[in-house]
């Protein structure tokens, strides 16, 4: 009697596609808090000098 303690799967990869009709537009935080962060930081060293 063999005993088998692997099981065996069997995994079907199907691709995934998406075609966009217009261009997508980041949304508002992903562009809003980098630029806030930019000007804070600049904020903050012309008023250490």
């Amino acid at each position: 009697m063999t005993v088998n303690c692997i099981p065996e799967f069997k995994f079907e990869s199907n691709p995934v596609t998406k075609i966009w009709k217009e261009p997508a537009i980041p949304e508002f935080p992903t562009m809003a808090l980098p630029i806030a962060a930019v000007l804070g930081l600049a904020f903050v060293f012309k008023r250490r000098k």
